[in-house]
């Protein structure tokens, strides 16, 4: 009777586990997904997008959130206890978000942009990469 108690709750865990796990991933889709949309009225407010506008950045955003979840997930999964790494790997996705931004907007929407708290950021991460690049051309000063 306890062995059929345990087996019984061990076939239920298993059969519950994907289900779970395929509950967890579409929370995590549904976050990014609002996360994307958030942003993406944000920045239409701030630089005046049209609809179409509108519509292809709420569509680039979450791709590129959710793939850079992925990577900083592998980063992590990886045992990588190097804070670079996962500063390098978010912003290559948000350089990848920029672009498309300014694939996107006309040329006054991006200088608005460019303006904005978000175009800043985007400036101060060339400048730490240009920093980083002199530093490691010369590392003595």
């Amino acid at each position: 009777m306890k062995r059929t108690i345990i087996l019984c709750s061990f076939v239920a865990a298993l059969l519950l586990f994907p289900t779970a796990l395929f509950a967890q991933e579409q929370d995590d889709s549904q976050e990014i997904e609002n996360m994307a949309a958030e942003q993406a009225e944000v920045i239409s407010k701030q630089v005046e997008l049209n609809d179409y506008q509108l519509y292809q950045v709420d569509s680039a955003l979450p791709v590129n959130y959710a793939a850079m979840i992925d990577e900083l997930n592998k980063i992590r999964k990886s045992g990588a206890q190097n804070q670079e790494m996962y500063k390098n790997a978010q912003e290559k996705y948000l350089d990848f978000i920029d672009e498309a931004y300014q694939r996107i907007m006309t040329g006054p929407q991006w200088e608005k942009y460019m303006k904005s708290s978000y175009g800043k950021a985007m400036k101060r991460r060339e400048s730490d990469r240009i920093k980083a690049e002199k530093k490691k051309k010369n590392p003595i000063k």
